[in-house]
C-alpha cells in the first residue's frame, strides 16, 4: 500500500504548473530539499483547488497520484505563496485532504472532567 511507505508528509504552499508529470514533480520536491525516495511525500494543490498531485515513494521507486474533486473545490485555508515553501502535516491530515476536507481545526471541543 502506498501509505505505508510515507514517513513525512509536506504540503507545498506555492502553485506549480499542473502539466508537470512525475519527473517535473520530482524536480519540485528536490527544489524544496525533499526526497521522495526517502519516504517524504509532497502534496501540490492546483490554483483553483479542484485538483491535487502527490508524489511519494521509497528506495525502490516513486509514485505520483492525482486527485480531481468533481463535486467542488478543496477547502484549504492558505494563500498560495510566490516563493516555494512547505508545511509539514500528518498522514491523517493527508487522508482528510484526499477525502476533500479542510484539516485546519477552527474550534476545539470542550474538555469535560469526570
Amino acid at each position: 500500500m502506498l501509505i505505508h511507505s510515507i514517513r513525512e508528509v509536506h504540503l507545498a504552499l506555492h502553485a506549480i504548473d499542473f502539466r508537470k508529470g512525475i519527473n517535473g514533480l520530482l524536480a519540485e520536491a528536490y527544489a524544496l530539499e525533499l526526497n521522495p525516495y526517502r519516504g517524504e511525500c509532497v502534496i501540490f494543490v492546483h490554483r483553483n483547488r479542484e485538483k491535487i498531485k502527490i508524489i511519494g515513494g521509497d528506495e525502490r521507486g516513486v509514485w505520483m497520484l492525482e486527485r480531481r474533486f468533481d463535486a467542488g473545490r478543496l477547502e484549504l485555508d492558505f494563500e498560495f505563496m510566490r516563493d516555494p515553501a512547505i508545511n509539514t502535516i500528518s498522514v491523517a491530515e493527508l487522508s482528510m485532504i484526499l477525502d476533500g476536507y479542510d484539516f485546519i481545526v477552527t474550534k476545539k471541543s470542550k474538555k469535560y472532567l469526570t
